[in-house]
């Protein structure tokens, strides 16, 4: 990957969710046009096991912080000035989360910010509803690996929002011992 080409500010987003971190970086340019330069994903599972134990297992704090460090350097490599990070509900609810936080600090220079389950839904709609008329309605699920967000939005602009404990990996975790998925733990749904 080579650096921008200097016509805007590159930023480097990383989201940290309970199943896999994805990384988008992008050109942003006057009037605040963003230009998607790179995107990555590793689905490191580290949600696994915090939604019954309430803590990160170790495994999955290693894998997360390897694909932080190829961020990282992927984000430098493309001359991103910001690297915003967030962690969303597997590391919002462990009580280990700050081993993760000094971690990823450590080994990449990145500062991680545990979002509140508010603050995750406004970022959804955000992302998801950018230039959006401001008279346009619009109703977002966002259905992740420990939580649910449910926005109601103007334009871009949330209304109401609500970020609900139930998702994939947390349902996993609770109702599926084997796989493929047996004929019982189908019925428990």
């Amino acid at each position: 990957m080579t650096p921008a080409k200097g016509r805007g500010k590159v930023l480097a987003v990383v989201d940290l969710g309970s199943n896999a971190v994805r990384l988008q970086i992008a050109e942003v340019a006057p009037p605040g046009r963003a230009e998607v330069l790179a995107e990555d994903r590793a689905a490191v599972r580290l949600g696994e096991q915090v939604f019954r134990t309430g803590r990160l297992a170790a495994a999955a704090m290693t894998r997360t912080a390897a694909a932080m460090e190829r961020f990282a350097k992927l984000a430098e490599r493309a001359g991103a000035r910001t690297v915003r990070a967030v962690a969303t509900s597997a590391v919002r609810e462990a009580s280990n989360r700050a081993a993760l936080v000094r971690t990823i600090r450590e080994r990449t220079g990145i500062g991680l910010e545990v979002i509140s389950g508010a603050e995750e839904a406004r970022l959804v709609c955000l992302g998801v509803l950018e230039g959006e008329p401001p008279a346009a309605r619009s109703l977002i699920l966002d259905i992740g690996g420990g939580s649910t967000e449910i926005i109601s939005a103007r334009g871009e602009e949330p209304e109401t929002a609500s970020s609900i404990p139930l998702g994939s990996v947390r349902l996993t975790e609770f109702f599926v011992e084997s796989d493929p998925v047996a004929r019982k733990e189908v019925k428990l749904v």
